[in-house]
């Protein structure tokens, strides 16, 4: 039995029907041989490069060289990457001058500008449909029961809307779902809180509520996990940031459930999600074509870390080939689960998480963080870089651990740069209410 036959209230309507129809189809493609997997990937890739190479006027120029019809994944690999800085400043020359034939276009959708740049996309119900249906996949691979309560930790308070302070302080519903989904599928109760909320206050709402399952932005409820002690769950899923593993730790630790992490954009859905079966991230393959690449932009082999390129499969009205997100993720191994969608071993964060040498050299941040999780006490960092020769650092824990971070820091940027180390209760949030570990902010 699959999970609508198990979950499914029964509603009848248009939308809800292409969702069944959709999830279907969801349920057996992740098992097809990878042969007929591409076939249906394939011809869905030519419907959306002959949409946007007609009618969207940015396309219509950028693949004015290529053919009006592509006829291999080689071919396609040719085509030019659309980088997040253009997709922002370019968004009118992104939307299609009139929709794909037999769809409906939505409300705009528009990224938090965490990256720094605002990017816009714009649905249509016919791509929605199928991307609520991927949902439900992604609640079924996570084993979530719809009649337990969930709590909901992510960016949900919006500047001026009449319920932003009740969710900073906590607002419970009759159910943890909305939109198509909430007429789908009978849920039980759902608690929602905004990021923005303190951390003891998170951890109070959340022993008050005692939820089932929790939706979280990893780092709100690492945080809260401090001041929690007595509230396991059944299972934790985990949206909206990296999973850095001095995340992971603490919430697998406090909260004695498996964690289920769900990799997306706001822009285009999901991309990725782990399975419970290899422990890896799979590709939402029957909605987006995933590329990991080199800097060069030829493909990443398993086990090689590179960029993410993400191309829609389905009907949007701003499409987006081979879109840059700014993200890196590592490519893994096939044969692991009888799943046979594409494998990603780690999502590794931002591509503009680099290091500023003063020679010019770009260096990951990664090893300066993984030796900052090695410091006792120390519970969190921020760092900042305003120059080459400058890093601000906001440290979460207590004075014994300031000397530790200043020597992990210098041992990554040499000990000639200007150091100035914080120590706060909080990291700063950026406006979509997340937390970015490390920022260039120079030229």
């Amino acid at each position: 039995m699959n999970y609508l036959e198990a979950y499914d209230n029964g509603t009848r309507g248009d939308a809800l029907d292409g969702i069944r129809r959709a999830y279907r189809l969801l349920f057996q493609s992740q098992y097809w041989d990878r042969s007929e997997l591409d076939e249906y990937r394939w011809d869905r890739l030519r419907r959306v490069y002959a949409y946007a190479r007609k009618h969207v006027p940015y396309y219509s120029d950028q693949f004015s060289p290529f053919d009006s019809e592509i006829e291999s994944w080689e071919q396609f690999k040719e085509l030019p990457i659309l980088s997040r800085e253009t997709a922002a400043e370019r968004s009118s020359l992104l939307r299609g001058n009139r929709p794909p034939i037999g769809v409906s276009p939505l409300q705009p959708i528009r990224t938090s500008g965490t990256s720094g740049s605002v990017v816009e996309s714009i649905p249509t119900d016919t791509s929605e449909q199928f991307r609520t249906a991927v949902s439900v996949r992604e609640l079924e691979w996570a084993n979530i029961e719809p009649t337990g309560s969930a709590l909901m930790l992510r960016a949900l308070a919006k500047p001026g809307s009449a319920d932003a302070d009740a969710l900073r302080y906590g607002l419970r519903t009759s159910s943890w779902a909305s939109g198509w989904l909430a007429e789908l599928i009978t849920t039980g109760p759902g608690y929602y809180i905004d990021v923005s909320a303190p951390a003891q206050y998170v951890a109070k709402f959340g022993l008050e509520c005692r939820p089932d399952y929790i939706l979280a932005f990893p780092s709100a409820l690492a945080a809260a996990a401090r001041y929690v002690q007595g509230l396991a769950v059944r299972g934790v899923r985990t949206i909206g940031e990296t999973l850095h593993d001095e995340w992971r730790d603490p919430i697998e630790k406090t909260f004695a459930a498996p964690i289920q992490d769900l990799y997306s954009s706001q822009e285009v859905g999901p991309i990725a999600a782990t399975c419970p079966s290899c422990g890896a991230y799979h590709t939402m393959d029957e909605w987006v074509y995933c590329e990991i690449v080199r800097n060069d932009g030829t493909d990443c082999q398993p086990g090689e870390e590179g960029r993410v390129l993400v191309t829609n499969l389905h009907p949007y009205i701003t499409p987006f080939i081979r879109y840059d997100l700014g993200d890196r993720a590592v490519v893994g191994q096939q044969g692991t689960c009888k799943k046979t969608l594409g494998t990603v071993s780690k999502v590794t964060g931002r591509t503009f998480g680099f290091l500023r040498m003063p020679d010019g050299s770009l260096r990951s941040a990664s090893p300066m963080f993984y030796a900052f999780t090695a410091i006792p006490e120390l519970v969190a960092a921020q760092v900042v870089q305003p120059r080459v020769d400058e890093f601000l650092v906001k440290v979460v824990g207590s004075a014994a651990v300031l000397s530790d971070v200043d020597r992990a820091l210098r041992e990554s940027v040499g000990e000639s740069a200007e150091v100035r180390i914080d120590l706060v209760d909080e990291l700063d949030r950026s406006i979509g209410g997340k937390i970015e570990r490390f920022r260039w902010t120079g030229s």
